[in-house]
C-alpha cells in the first residue's frame, strides 16, 4: 500500500497573522507512529512543525481549515477528527464516522479522497461507488447524530455522471479544494480515458456543486 501525502492551504492557524501569507499544512497516511502526520509548512522559512504523529485512526486522508472557528479537519478513511488550531503535538479528537444514508436508517461508512471547507460547511469527495451510494460531492455534518452508533451524515451535493455510481464511473475522484471567488469546488481525476474514447485526461476539474 502506497502512502498519501495531502497539502491544504491554512493561513493563521494561531502561528501568527505575519505568518499567514504563503503557509500550508500537510498531512500523511503513513502507519508508524513515530511519524508526523500532520505538518505546518512554513514556506518562507522553509521549515516544518509536526502537528500530531501518525496513530490508530489518526492518519491524514483529507484536510479543510474553519478559520472561523479555528479548528482543522482531518480524516483517516471514514473516521473523522478534528484539530483546534495552536494545539501542537495533541492529536486530533475523534468526532464520528462519516456515513452516507439514501434514508436515515441505513447507513453505510465512506471514506473520502479529500476535504474542503465551504460557506460555513464541511465537503468531502469520494470515488467509492455502489449500486447505492454514488460517487461524488457530499456535504458532511461536523456532528454524530446521536443515533447508537454515531453518524457524521454524508448528503450528496454533486454525483459522478460518467457511470451509475459503481466503480466502473470514468473519473478517478481524488483532492477537493474550493474557490470562495467564483464559488466552485476543484478536484483532481487520476483516469485517462481519451484511449478508449472517452473524453476526460488526468488532471484537476472544476464543478459548480452549489
Amino acid at each position: 500500500m502506497h502512502e498519501r501525502c495531502v497539502v491544504s492551504a491554512v493561513a493563521l492557524l494561531a502561528f501568527g497573522a505575519s505568518q499567514a501569507s504563503g503557509q500550508l499544512v500537510i498531512g500523511t497516511t503513513t502507519p508508524t507512529t513515530s511519524n508526523g502526520a500532520a505538518f505546518y509548512i512554513d514556506v518562507n522559512a522553509l521549515t516544518a512543525q509536526t502537528l500530531w504523529n501518525s496513530a490508530a485512526n489518526k492518519k491524514v486522508n483529507g484536510l479543510a481549515a474553519d478559520p472561523v472557528s479555528g479548528k482543522l479537519y482531518a480524516n483517516d478513511a471514514a473516521r473523522l477528527n478534528v484539530w483546534d488550531y495552536g494545539s501542537v503535538g495533541t492529536a486530533p479528537t475523534f468526532i464520528a464516522g462519516m456515513y452516507r444514508t439514501n434514508d436515515n436508517v441505513a447507513f453505510t461508512a465512506t471514506g473520502v479522497d479529500g476535504l474542503a471547507w465551504a460557506n460555513s460547511n464541511l465537503y468531502g469527495v469520494t470515488q467509492f461507488g455502489s449500486t447505492v451510494y454514488k460517487r461524488g460531492i457530499y456535504r458532511i455534518a461536523t456532528s454524530s447524530d446521536g443515533a447508537s452508533t454515531p453518524h457524521c451524515v454524508m448528503t450528496p451535493v454533486w454525483l459522478d455522471p460518467t457511470g451509475v455510481g459503481t466503480v466502473s464511473g470514468t473519473l478517478g475522484l481524488g483532492g477537493l479544494e474550493f474557490n470562495p471567488a467564483n464559488n466552485l469546488f476543484y478536484f483532481t481525476n487520476s483516469v485517462d480515458t481519451t484511449g478508449s474514447g472517452g473524453t476526460y485526461t488526468q488532471g484537476i476539474y472544476t464543478v459548480d456543486a452549489l
